[in-house]
């Protein structure tokens, strides 16, 4: 897995799943932990042999420092929209109906649209693809989110 690839799925994951806390930090924290259990894992599958390891360690590293930039940059607001908005979209939006979200206060926005619609593993999945502006600047990412038994949406690849 490349490193846009890496990025992709972080922001949509922490995108899709930051509405957890009520800190000041918590957007930061939530993204550093995230981001550092994202990387292990992907750096643990990218890496061979004896390298997995160090791969697994860069892949924590590199994954809680970007996790936090982006925990950082979308305030709780922030957050709970773009939630708010993935967890509709997901639900209710058809392939290839894009969805919006924006926060006035900051400027921030994003999109999401569903790709496709598949059933893994007994669950009804939706293939995706999400970008997000902050401060003026866009980022994108594509990922897959399945609904779990509570009726959520959760990214799962």
């Amino acid at each position: 897995m490349n490193r846009k690839t890496f990025t992709s799925l972080l922001l949509s994951f922490a995108i899709l799943s930051a509405c957890a806390g009520d800190g000041d930090n918590d957007g930061e924290k939530f993204g550093t932990a995230t981001g550092a259990v994202i990387g292990t894992v992907v750096g643990a599958k990218t890496g061979s042999g004896s390298g997995r390891v160090l791969s697994a360690g860069l892949g924590a590293i590199f994954g809680a420092w970007l996790g936090k930039i982006v925990g950082q940059k979308l305030d709780d607001r922030d957050q709970q929209q773009a939630n708010d908005k993935a967890q509709e979209t997901m639900e209710t939006a058809d392939v290839g109906q894009t969805t919006t979200w924006t926060n006035p206060d900051t400027g921030n926005s994003g999109t999401y649209t569903p790709t496709s619609a598949r059933t893994s593993n007994g669950e009804d999945c939706r293939d995706f693809e999400s970008s997000v502006i902050i401060n003026g600047k866009e980022e994108k990412a594509s990922g897959r989110a399945c609904r779990q038994a509570d009726g959520t949406w959760k990214i799962v690849e």
